[in-house]
């Protein structure tokens, strides 16, 4: 930024008698900055508060001074690095990016897809009450660059996912009877009249299930849908799932029980689902990172190799 040749207005006042002006730079992240340039280590600290560490990361960002910090970063990181588990803590997504840190980007990132919502105005909501949208008046926010959209885009797969598997049910619960295909697990056992009772039972708890979530069983527009993919998980553990427990089995046979058969089953269906649910973090962020994590080693003397004992 400061070279001669850059297009930013304070490289004009390098050689000059005048003072360089730096109107948008933290002064606490920037005195830890300019006292490693200046080689005064007695002054760097061993820890940051998370709002210094944040404006460092921007700085280095600005400035593309990543490489000097290598003999403090790695403290700094691991000193404050237990925040990222805490709402309003989101930034450290930025702090992550910017530093290299995959392991804590992934695990953020990831994380937020589950809990953020939707406001009345549109705005991404984190789970602290903090608007996330990089066109927020708040003008601290830090992050990367496409990471709030690629949330909101994975968190809608996710709502979307639910929403189909549920319609799905709806749907086969409602036309059981015309096309003779019950989901009761004994279908194939029971008389049919035994199997269309264990299907409205099932489909009855569902709609219950879906109106305490606000929503009627016909809902067609996950898009539309504010509360957050956890909220919706949540809600769904909780279900009533009444079965209609054991029933004679043909030809004497032992009686057979419905428990599989209850809604329960849809929640453990979405819980296997979401458990795969990959990171959000696309390839420039990775690209990123991983340009960032050169800079930290860069210049370190190669490991030597250990020599094998015969």
């Amino acid at each position: 930024m400061l070279s001669p040749n850059s297009g930013f207005r304070e490289a004009t006042l390098v050689g000059s008698d005048r003072p360089i002006p730096f109107p948008d730079d933290d002064p606490d992240a920037l005195a830890v900055l300019l006292n490693i340039a200046h080689m005064k280590f007695s002054l760097v600290p061993r820890t940051l508060e998370f709002e210094t560490l944040l404006h460092l990361a921007d700085l280095t960002e600005k400035y593309d001074a990543i490489n000097i910090l290598r003999p403090w970063i790695k403290g700094w990181i691991q000193a404050a690095e237990h925040l990222a588990e805490r709402p309003g803590y989101e930034e450290w997504l930025f702090i992550a990016w910017a530093f290299g840190e995959v392991q804590i980007f992934d695990k953020l990132s990831t994380r937020l897809v589950w809990q953020v919502r939707i406001n009345e105005l549109g705005q991404c909501v984190g789970p602290s009450g903090r608007i996330l949208d990089r066109s927020s008046d708040d003008i601290d926010a830090l992050f990367p660059p496409g990471i709030i959209e690629s949330i909101l885009e994975h968190r809608f797969g996710t709502i979307e996912y639910v929403v189909v598997h549920i319609q799905t049910r709806i749907h086969t619960y409602l036309h059981g009877k015309r096309t003779g295909v019950y989901l009761c697990k004994m279908a194939h056992t029971l008389p049919r009249q035994e199997a269309e009772a264990c299907d409205a039972l099932c489909y009855g708890s569902l709609v219950y299930a879906l109106y305490t979530l606000g929503l009627s069983p016909g809902f067609e527009r996950p898009q539309d849908t504010k509360f957050s993919a956890q909220h919706l998980k949540d809600i769904m553990s909780t279900w009533i799932a009444p079965a209609l427990g054991y029933t004679p089995g043909p030809g004497g046979m032992l009686a057979l029980h419905h428990s599989s058969c209850s809604v329960k089953t849809l929640f453990d269906e979405v819980t296997e689902y979401v458990s795969g649910i990959a990171s959000p973090g696309l390839k420039a962020h990775y690209d990123h990172m991983a340009r960032k994590r050169s800079g930290l080693t860069e210049g370190q003397p190669p490991r030597k190799k250990r020599k094998r004992r015969h």
